[in-house]
């Protein structure tokens, strides 16, 4: 990971690494929710088990558990709070995540690595989410279907779904109760 990425992010990192211990409580019901809806809308099933997925701030990574009986599953956090108590909780596993920001991914794994990305409630914390959206597109297979959520009152709204719309293919636009969910396709250019 380049420290200087994960430096810009140190605020939001100090914040994260704080909560981390009580994160499941505040927030796992919460994900599952987006989870089911994410996995309908990708298709997930039996069939996408040899498939991958990337779960860009997966914190501490909800998403494995959740997802893993329909594909092989990998994660970015930029708190490494959050990384080891999932290291901790899943030794055996500890190599699907990763500390780092979404630039990392393209680094670490290379370009279109995934069948599937999903960036779940998250995005109003990226420093400049252009990029971020730029960086999973990269790491999609052409035929990838990314699944983004974002939360409905955040400030920066209106400039991440514009972010969204000029970096995917949105193909579906789904209104859930504190997320909007935005069912996407990489753009081909």
């Amino acid at each position: 990971m380049v420290k200087d990425k994960l430096d810009d992010y140190s605020e939001i990192v100090n914040y994260y690494d704080s909560i981390a211990k009580g994160y499941g409580e505040l927030h796992f019901e919460e994900q599952k929710q987006k989870f089911k809806v994410l996995k309908e809308n990708l298709g997930l099933d039996n069939s996408t088990k040899r498939k991958l997925l990337l779960d860009v701030g997966c914190g501490t990574f909800f998403s494995y558990d959740y997802f893993r009986k329909y594909v092989d599953i990998c994660g970015v956090e930029p708190s490494s709070k959050m990384v080891e108590l999932f290291a901790q909780s899943h030794p055996d596993d500890k190599e699907k995540i990763m500390v780092g920001v979404a630039d990392d991914v393209v680094r670490f794994y290379g370009e279109k690595r995934f069948d599937f990305v999903i960036c779940v409630s998250v995005a109003h914390h990226f420093i400049d989410p252009k990029a971020v959206f730029s960086a999973m597109s990269s790491v999609c297979k052409n035929s990838a279907m990314l699944g983004i959520t974002l939360l409905k009152g955040v400030r920066s709204f209106n400039r991440l779904e514009q972010d969204i719309y000029s970096t995917f293919i949105v193909e579906k636009k789904i209104d859930s109760e504190k997320d909007i969910i935005y069912m996407c396709k990489k753009k081909h250019i």
